[in-house]
């Protein structure tokens, strides 16, 4: 990195090497007849990426920073090689076929956040917009299942064109010097360009209000937080994804540290007990109903730092 009094800059470049393949006599005859790349099983590849960040001391309590990156993701194991192999994807569970020649997905991204800090208030704003090119993805199709308890669509791996943009923000205020009142919030948006519809697998926006005690010793904490997240409804209709409601959870946690490092921690999770479900959380297959998240959980433990 080069700084220069209020201006920082610096930056990173990578370069991967991809080299993948399949024996011919390990690949059933069906993966080879409906694979868009037929026996053509190996791949190489050698990708570069970069990314840049220039920070700027607009004050002695604030910086301005700017972001740009180019980063490549080469197609994983089973992106490429899945034959009908039972996996999951966002909320669903289902047989997926590869492709061997996928082409690896570049994600251009540029990034603004503000960051704040003073004695007892800090502040962060952020945004962000990312064009994915060769997005890897997957489409339906009408091939058969390989197992009788799968559901019944088979999915395809592809490339396709995305566009995301995100923003997030957060603060924290000391209202005495033990007690600390947080907000943070996030939005995702996301869409899959190649198909003309949302992109899959996009958490709802999410917020969280938080109040922590912390003794000046910090030998004893307590903090209650307040979470709220939204409906997702902007789903995949396509790719059978199904949208969720919102819901509103609480935790309550606390600590007290001995000597030795050795700390004590107790709380209550989800204290209203409320019955919700991740937008991401898998389908369960049999009931086609989305597998929830736990109710009430109350918990204590130790921890030792050494």
């Amino acid at each position: 990195g080069w700084r220069d009094g209020m201006v920082s800059i610096s930056g990173t470049v990578r370069v991967d090497a991809v080299r993948a393949t399949a024996p011919v006599g390990e690949v059933s005859s069906f993966f080879v007849t409906n694979s868009p790349s037929g026996s053509h099983l190996d791949s190489s590849e050698t990708n570069l990426s970069a990314a840049a960040s220039a920070s700027f001391d607009v004050s002695q309590h604030w910086v301005l920073a700017f972001g740009l990156g180019s980063a490549v993701r080469t197609a994983d194991a089973s992106e490429r090689y899945s034959d009908r192999i039972p996996s999951s994807k966002a909320q669903f569970a289902a047989e997926f076929v590869g492709d061997p020649q996928l082409k690896p997905e570049r994600s251009n991204q540029a990034d603004v956040w503000l960051d704040g800090r003073y004695e007892d208030f800090r502040l962060h704003l952020g945004a962000f917009t990312r064009k994915i090119d060769d997005y890897i993805t997957i489409q339906t199709t009408s091939l058969s299942k390989r197992l009788p308890l799968s559901p019944p669509t088979v999915f395809q791996y592809i490339n396709g064109e995305a566009t995301f943009h995100g923003i997030d923000g957060s603060f924290a205020l000391g209202l005495t010097e033990e007690i600390t009142l947080g907000v943070s919030g996030s939005y995702l948006y996301g869409k899959d360009d190649e198909l003309n519809e949302p992109a899959i697998g996009i958490s709802p926006v999410q917020t969280s209000l938080s109040l922590r005690y912390e003794h000046p010793s910090s030998v004893f904490y307590a903090e209650g937080i307040a979470r709220a997240v939204g409906a997702q409804r902007r789903v995949s209709v396509s790719r059978n994804e199904d949208f969720t409601g919102g819901y509103q959870t609480g935790d309550i946690r606390t600590g007290f540290g001995l000597s030795d490092g050795i700390t004590l921690r107790a709380g209550v999770l989800n204290v209203w007990n409320t019955y919700y479900a991740n937008h991401l959380n898998t389908l369960d297959p049999f009931s086609g109903i989305q597998i929830p998240e736990p109710g009430r959980i109350i918990f204590f433990d130790i921890a030792v730092a050494f």
